[in-house]
């Protein structure tokens, strides 16, 4: 059985300071929602946990009942930091769980088939989705380019991330025990000296994070629709 936690509990400071960003509207829609409702969807994923600001658990609550999302069974306060929030749905999880996907609620446009390989693979070994960088990469410090790294061995990271339920907890368990604090949840597996697993990410799977990033959504959803009505 897979658990899916979706972190929703982050402040949009670059896109609308002050604001909570999950909930920001996507088309009509708070942001949040269209994870939650792929999420429901796919049999694979046998329930799943929220996490959200304390001043969103009211508006998080109504949106769950106001969608009839059933496979969500806990609505949790996040913590300060994006670690705290996914440990927070880490002691959510219900006991007969084997396999955890870790998703960020700023990603609303992950495809369904992407989450279902995610969770084959992810059952066995810690899985995460990249793309290779495209740009580019300079080494700078104090205003100066140090040297030029090659790009062929950087990637960008995505989520969802999947883990078997074990060494997701054992990561999290070492991170607070030694005060490490991980950009993602991979790194404090990595750093637990688990295995990580790459596979191909979605360039229609964007983080939504500057004002620009909404208009692009846009976009995506609107070539996603009209590729639905083609006959």
């Amino acid at each position: 059985m897979t658990t899916a936690i979706i972190v929703a509990a982050g402040k949009g400071e670059r896109l609308a300071a002050g604001t909570d960003k999950p909930f920001l509207k996507l088309n009509g829609r708070p942001i949040v929602s269209y994870s939650l409702s792929l999420f429901e969807e796919i049999t694979e994923i046998s329930s799943i946990i929220l996490v959200v600001s304390g001043e969103k658990m009211v508006e998080a609550s109504a949106l769950v009942s106001r969608c009839g999302l059933r496979k969500v069974k806990e609505i949790v306060v996040g913590g300060a930091i994006r670690q705290e929030s996914v440990w927070n749905g880490l002691e959510a999880i219900p006991p007969n769980v084997q396999t955890v996907l870790i998703h960020d609620a700023a990603r609303p446009l992950i495809s369904r088939d992407k989450v279902v390989y995610l969770i084959t693979l992810g059952k066995k070994m810690a899985t995460i989705p990249v793309l290779p960088v495209s740009d580019t990469l300079k080494e700078v410090k104090g205003g100066c380019v140090l040297r030029t790294l090659n790009r062929q061995y950087f990637y960008t990271v995505q989520t969802p991330q999947v883990f078997p339920r074990e060494v997701i907890l054992a990561a999290h368990r070492q991170a607070k025990r030694f005060g490490m604090i991980g950009t993602d949840d991979a790194a404090l597996v990595e750093a637990a000296g688990f295995p990580v697993q790459i596979t191909e990410g979605d360039r229609a799977n964007i983080k939504i994070t500057y004002p620009e990033d909404l208009l692009y959504a846009k976009l995506i959803l609107k070539s996603m629709q009209n590729a639905k009505c083609k006959m």
